[in-house]
């Protein structure tokens, strides 16, 4: 019996739903749509259309469509639409006379959304939004940025960019059209609520510099809000724009772009991320002056702020910077900026210089696990091939879960050195290649088998394989045994800005759920930093080693759960293969619908969800604890 026919017969439930619309064969969506009916209860609906956005079959879209126009109309149709989009662009639908990006929308019904008494269902039309980029949608996305409702006027924010579709191309949009967005952009970017004008910068920086009044000038505005996230999102906008200069049309007026106030903001600003940001869009537009933050930045005792200066001298590109860089990564103490140091080291015109290479050698030497693979890279982006037994000796020091970043850089490093891609398989340096990855294909990571698979399929002249899944339980699942959960479990986050109460769904994600609280009750994240946040989406911290590629031992396998990334959602963090959860966490600052199903989502903030949007990068997990587990 097929699962859509078992459907049928048993009890019809979101998961029961969930678990088919998730399948993801050719004949899914028409199952979907049999066993649904065309008026399911809205839970149905909901559950149908969340599994339905992660779908490859082209039934997919009209299915999301009928859904979204079922009488329940959810909300997650449309932004599961708009998830489908991402990944299958439209063909060019044909506007007359617009280039291919602009697409209309799949039914012409779907506009009602924005006009919807719920305001998630006009937010929903916002995310559609940005993939639908019909100029005749333009009024209503206008209007949407004066909603009453924070959320919607955020959806609007994002699609007024200039973006197009991720694989569409074509030309921008019209002048007209820029002047519309950017009137409607200005005043968002005033807006009250800091989720709001954090995407009003990010859509602003999306447009080509301009005039002082155009989006130079803008987004100089934002360098003195008072909330650090709008801050760096307009610092890192006004990065996009100033990349633009140089490729306008001669004559055109030159933007003036306020260099000194970011080396004042790089130098003294509160915020350590504003600090961080600021000294690296500052090289992108004034290298000479952006080297004067180099020394003052290099005697902070923050390992991001020191980084920060690996990433100036990066952009230098003069022998006296590589050969800064060349010590950092040698000798300084913080493992994030020796990283650092080394990935720049790849991007100068250092193909000879034995400073350099010192330094590569050195970090291929190195125990340290992403020390060594930062090595791996930057000899493979410079193709320095004396290094390949180097690495060869090195593969054997690099086993068990924590060391898979190491491995997996070593596979594709030999890879690209000994030009697989151009060797015949009966070339005679593709045999020892073969024998020497061979046996990382039933690696026990995820991560190192699908490099292995990877790197003989291109020597075979392959199509990439087939997702091999299955995580890596080599380390402790569970330490101090597994939890048992009661009816109403908790973590709680006690940081530096406060305390966060999360309640977890250990019943759709049991493993990531238990391995977490196991974790937080052996004391694991007491101390822990915060290490990457990202203005309006997401802080995420949790890792032993601070710089975000650190585990406890174990890869976990991807639960996909029904629970949709919204504002205070508690997620896994992952590498490109889905089986590769660990102990990281993350917590949303606002609604990410391209994270639903494709990210374990497995709690959410009851208590304290305000506190996310006050931490900053290398903020502390100052104790984690848990309440209704055994």
């Amino acid at each position: 019996m097929s699962l859509s026919a078992a459907l049928i017969f048993a009890a019809l439930t979101p998961a029961s739903v969930f678990t088919l619309a998730t399948t993801d064969t050719p004949d899914t969506p028409a199952a979907v749509q049999r066993a649904i009916g065309a008026d399911p209860a809205p839970e149905i609906a909901a559950a149908a259309a969340l599994g339905l956005g992660g779908s490859s079959a082209p039934g997919a879209e009209a299915e999301l469509v009928e859904l979204a126009l079922s009488p329940s109309r959810p909300a997650l149709a449309l932004e599961a639409l708009a998830r489908y989009y991402r990944a299958h662009p439209p063909p060019a639908a044909g506007i007359p006379g617009a280039p291919g990006h602009f697409y209309r929308l799949p039914d012409p019904r779907l506009i009602a959304f924005a006009g919807d008494a719920a305001p998630e269902r006009r937010a929903a039309f916002g995310y559609l939004c940005q993939l639908i980029k019909d100029p005749a949608l333009l009024p209503v996305l206008v209007r949407l940025a004066q909603d009453e409702v924070p959320e919607v006027r955020r959806a609007a924010a994002l699609s007024l960019s200039e973006r197009s579709l991720k694989s569409g191309g074509g030309a921008p949009r019209g002048e007209a059209e820029r002047g519309e967005c950017l009137a409607a952009l200005a005043v968002l970017l005033r807006d009250p609520d800091r989720h709001v004008r954090v995407q009003a910068c990010r859509s602003v920086g999306s447009y080509p510099a301009a005039g002082n009044g155009g989006p130079v000038g803008l987004l100089a505005a934002g360098l003195a809000d008072g909330d650090f996230n709008v801050r760096v999102a307009a610092l890192e906008s006004l990065g996009r724009c100033a990349a633009t200069i140089t490729t306008r049309a001669s004559g055109a007026p030159t933007p003036e772009l306020p260099t000194r106030r970011l080396r004042e903001m790089a130098l003294s600003d509160p915020s350590i991320s504003v600090r961080y940001t600021a000294a690296v869009q500052l090289a992108g537009m004034d290298p000479a002056l952006a080297a004067s933050c180099v020394s003052p930045l290099l005697a902070s005792d923050r390992e991001y702020l020191r980084s920060a200066a690996c990433e100036v001298l990066g952009k230098l590109g003069t022998r006296a910077a590589e050969e800064q860089l060349a010590r950092l990564a040698r000798l300084d103490p913080g493992i994030r900026v020796r990283e650092t140091a080394l990935a720049q080291l790849g991007l100068p015109a250092a193909k000879a210089d034995p400073v350099v290479k010192a330094a590569i050698q050195t970090a291929l030497a190195d125990p340290d696990p992403e020390i060594f693979a930062a090595g791996c890279a930057t000899a493979a982006q410079n193709q320095w091939r004396e290094f390949s037994p180097t690495i060869i000796a090195a593969l054997a020091r690099f086993s068990g879960c924590g060391n898979a970043d190491a491995r997996t850089a070593a596979i594709g490093a030999l890879a690209d050195l000994g030009a697989v891609s151009t060797l015949p398989p009966s070339a005679p340096g593709a045999a020892p290649f073969r024998a020497l990855i061979g046996p990382y294909r039933q690696d026990p990571n995820p991560s190192v088998r699908m490099a292995a698979l990877g790197a003989l399929a291109t020597l075979d002249r392959q199509p990439p394989p087939a997702l091999s899944r299955g995580a890596d339980f080599s380390g402790v699942l569970y330490p101090g045994g597994k939890p048992q959960f009661g009816p109403a479990p908790y973590l709680f986050l006690e940081t530096d800005a406060g305390t966060m109460k999360v309640r977890l769904y250990p019943d759709q994600a049991p493993i990531t759920c238990g391995h977490v609280a196991a974790l937080a009750r052996a004391g694991f994240y007491n101390g822990l930093n915060w290490h990457r946040v990202v203005p309006d989406f997401v802080i995420q911290g949790g890792c032993p080693r601070g710089d975000g590629s650190g585990d406890a031992g174990v890869s976990l396998p991807l639960e996909s759960t029904r629970i949709p990334f919204t504002r205070g959602t508690l997620g896994m963090p992952r590498d490109e293969h889905p089986d590769t959860g660990g102990c990281q966490l993350f917590l949303c600052h606002s609604r990410a619908p391209h994270l639903d199903v494709a990210y374990c989502a497995f709690g959410q903030v009851e208590v304290g969800v305000e506190v996310i949007d006050r931490i900053d990068v290398d903020a502390r997990i100052r104790r984690a604890r848990v309440e209704g587990i055994r």
